[in-house]
């Protein structure tokens, strides 16, 4: 369990270095089981947004080293 919370600590630190603060915010209430439009009323955004926002973590992530 403590290998698994280090990987999981390593990844999330990584994820807080390549996205932008709005991305890390879109990613963590999609990850949390929020609609697009329930994320984009939460932050006050448009639904295009939150999926320009989720498309560009889909880029910067395609590839990611988790370990």
């Amino acid at each position: 369990e403590l290998m698994l919370r280090e990987q999981l600590s390593h990844v999330y630190a990584r994820l807080r270095e390549t996205l932008s603060k709005r991305e890390f915010e879109v990613l963590g209430l999609y990850v949390d089981g929020l609609s697009y439009s329930s994320i984009a009323e939460r932050l006050g955004i448009t639904t295009k947004a939150v999926d320009n926002a989720l498309q560009r973590v889909r880029r910067k992530v395609s590839g990611f080293d988790m370990s």
